[in-house]
């Protein structure tokens, strides 16, 4: 489809400079100027003909747009790197604290990911390759009778592929609401990825080759309920149908499988309803309550879960879940446990667990789990210890496709094999992050502040001189209001800096600027709002005093007579007075 010719011209990468007639050398002098002087020719009040009011306004409209853009030495960089394009992300107010060559990096970069999310978002195409191995002939021990060459070599013969699978989904929107995903499957072998399993028995050349083809329709109601169903369309024509409540403290989920291929026809289908709860409002931790009845028999399972949440603060996150299962007779009643250990630095995650069954015993296995994620690529690998052996998997993704490699190191409990592939890794790890690599970081992020700082040493300079001057306009400002506000028992600043903070919010010493008079100089009616999700340093009589540091507001006031104190970080709102900044109670 063309382009109107209105908006083509928006596609040349210079056509904003084109507008002011300007060269992309233009000083910051230079764009205002001409701003001002075409504003005068095309503002709508000084037309008197009617028959040039129209282009007079798209005219004016566009100076008004190029001003802003080019005004901007954010929005410029951003214009010079992307174009027209690039002024329609939505980029995070983070970036404008970044050197000119971190931002053309970064914007690119996200422009990048802005065009593979517009296409993933249309067909989410996901593909999977499993090739499962089985490796454990050679962490046999070695043969004393044989040569170490020959001896290896036999034992890499007997290594085999016990598994491949292939899969490929891709999702269709039918409407805002509903959304239809089909999915292709095609094996050959035992295909279990699960981490905690042992070594399939068989080879792959004696498994039958098997394949499925799945249609799977998801219908959002609305925010907290939502219906899903899918069919097997090939192999057991079963239909799985499932309802699901959530208003993010409580979950009902209700969900059943229809066979129409079942030979007794009176026979109950498998139903599962199951009750979820966020059980205390300081806590992520959910309850959960599920009956049913699976092949005529009732099932129950109670469970407790206290998820892995990633906070802001904190380098190691704990989790636990812990259950009660009910089963059928023939398996009896389990208890389940869960521990997990998440290390956001290195992206490491490490489960304990165990299950206990009245009938057939107890097991336990540990998983040892790394992965490294950029937005569009990932790649982990994950260690597994169980009572039926020790397996590796890899795993590697991209642009959701991703290959998947399940190898079997040992059939069988191995402490020895445990301890190399699980807790010797895990442990050197976590020595590792504190002692060597946690101070690396924090002297490299140290290192890389000083050098941002000695860059931008001759443009903090004139920022500042900028600043200092705009203070000497707005003092007579900044006094008439302050008299005002005294006069009538209103808001009076009384100090006030502009701060950058180091880790923990401690405050950079040496660094702080006084803005006192700008901010009594927007003090109206004993009220004092500054909008959010901007740095403040654009504000008149600011400036960034340290770059890449994240700054805050220090502000000593009084109102009606009464002292205040308050901290703003430096994209959130500045609202005076509040209640909550009082630091002494009213003497009479």
């Amino acid at each position: 489809m063309s382009v109107p010719e209105d908006e083509e011209k928006w596609k040349d990468k210079e056509f904003l400079y084109t507008v002011l007639n300007l060269p992309v050398t233009a000083s910051a002098q230079e764009i205002r100027e001409r701003y001002r002087a075409l504003s005068v020719v095309f503002h709508p009040d000084k037309q008197h003909d009617e028959r040039t009011k129209d282009t007079a306004a798209t005219k004016f409209y566009e100076t008004q747009r190029a001003y802003e853009v080019l005004s901007d030495p954010f929005l410029r960089e951003v214009y010079d790197t992307l174009g027209n394009e690039g002024l329609k992300l939505k980029l995070p107010s983070s970036y404008r604290e970044l050197t000119t060559e971190e931002l053309r990096k970064a914007l690119k970069n996200a422009f990048n990911d802005a065009q593979v999310a517009e296409l993933e978002s249309r067909v989410h195409s996901q593909g999977r390759v499993v090739c499962g191995l089985d490796m454990s002939p050679l962490f046999r021990p070695a043969s004393v009778a044989k040569p170490w060459h020959i001896d290896f070599a036999e034992r890499w013969r007997q290594t085999r592929v016990i598994a491949f699978g292939v899969r490929h989904s891709f999702e269709k929107e039918i409407s805002p609401q509903m959304k239809v995903t089909l999915i292709g499957r095609m094996s050959q072998g035992s295909n279990d990825e699960s981490t905690t399993s042992g070594i399939p028995k068989g080879d792959i050349s004696s498994a039958r080759l098997q394949g499925n083809f799945t249609a799977n329709i998801r219908h959002q109601y609305s925010p907290q309920l939502r219906f899903e169903g899918s069919a097997n369309l090939l192999r057991r024509h079963s239909l799985n149908m499932s309802a699901v409540y959530s208003d993010g403290e409580n979950s009902i989920t209700a969900s059943t499988q229809l066979d129409p291929r079942s030979s007794t026809e009176l026979s109950v289908p498998p139903i599962t309803l199951a009750l979820g709860r966020r059980l205390f409002r300081d806590s992520f931790t959910h309850g959960t309550v599920a009956v049913g009845v699976q092949s005529g028999r009732p099932v129950v399972q109670v469970g407790l879960m206290r998820p892995v949440v990633l906070l802001k603060d904190g380098n190691i996150v704990f989790g636990w879940t812990c259950g009660v299962n009910l089963k059928p007779l023939e398996t009896g009643p389990s208890f389940n446990a869960e521990w997990v250990v998440y290390v956001k630095d290195l992206a490491l995650q490490v489960k304990v667990g165990s299950e206990v069954a009245l009938i057939g015993g107890a097991g336990s296995y540990m998983t040892g789990e790394w992965s490294n994620e950029t937005k569009d690529t990932s790649v982990g690998a994950t260690v597994s210890l169980s009572i039926v052996g020790v397996s590796l998997r890899l795993r590697l993704s991209h642009l959701g496709q991703s290959i998947l490699l399940p190898i079997g190191i040992s059939n069988q409990y191995n402490p020895q094999m445990a301890l190399l592939g699980t807790v010797i890794p895990t442990v050197a790890f976590l020595l590792a992050d504190h002692f060597i690599l946690k101070p690396k970081r924090i002297e490299s992020r140290l290192a890389r502040r000083r050098a941002v700082r000695q860059e931008f040493k001759d443009q903090i300079s004139e920022k500042k001189r900028q600043a200092e001057e705009s203070n000497l306009l707005l003092r007579d400002v900044a006094k008439r209001h302050t008299q005002a506000e005294r006069d009538g028992d209103g808001l009076v600043i009384l100090h006030a800096v502009y701060v950058p903070v180091e880790a923990r919010d401690q405050p950079v010493l040496g660094l702080s600027v006084d803005v006192t008079i700008p901010l009594q100089a927007l003090v109206h009616n004993a009220q004092l709002y500054i909008p959010g999700n901007r740095p403040k340093y654009g504000l008149p009589g600011f400036y960034d005093p340290l770059p890449e540091f994240h700054k805050k507001l220090q502000i000593r006031y009084e109102f009606r007579g009464r002292s205040h104190y308050a901290e703003v970080a430096d994209l959130a709102p500045v609202v005076l007075p509040l209640q909550d900044h009082l630091v002494e109670k009213h003497i009479a």
